[in-house]
């Protein structure tokens, strides 16, 4: 789970960076319109939350399948198409491990995990908690409505910088 996390952060580095080549251009006056940067960063910034979830669903299901982790109701109804169950039952180790990891990127590949309840669905994969926002949302000193509404608020502009 920590490489999600590193890799988040890295993202959200790259963020502050933009942040600070904007003020940079802005204070220097150079005579170009940088404000891209600005949208850049939204976006990119939802797009390293969609990543971490993305991945964070992929590595406890792997553990969760390895033994380290127990398992949850949503993780026991994962899919297996019988060609993927086949391979993951005649191999053994890292390659059974790998052939699973392979079918979560693939099945979740298409799926987006910005929105508050697409991200808790992803959750319950390798999560029982009941409320995960809240949980959450004491863990970020917010209360839930707040965190959950601040979230909503990021992807919907994020949507319309990308989309508009």
């Amino acid at each position: 789970m920590k490489q999600a996390l590193d890799k988040f952060n890295r993202i959200m580095l790259d963020n502050e960076t933009a942040g600070m080549l904007y003020d940079h251009l802005t204070n220097k006056k150079v005579p170009l319109d940088s404000s891209d940067l600005l949208r850049w960063q939204w976006v990119q910034s939802v797009a390293a939350l969609d990543t971490l979830i993305h991945d964070l669903v992929k590595i406890g299901m792997i553990e969760i399948f390895c033994g380290y982790r127990v398992p949850t109701k949503k993780y026991m109804s994962y899919k297996l198409d019988m060609k993927r169950y086949l391979d993951i039952t005649a191999n053994t180790g890292q390659a059974a491990v790998l052939s699973l990891e392979e079918d979560i990127t693939i099945t979740n590949s298409y799926k987006s995990f910005q929105y508050p309840d697409k991200i808790a669905d992803a959750l319950s994969y390798i999560c029982e908690q009941a409320d995960k926002w809240q949980y959450i949302a004491i863990k970020a000193g917010m209360d839930k409505s707040t965190c959950v509404n601040m979230l909503k608020n990021v992807v919907t502009r994020r949507n319309q910088i990308a989309h508009e």
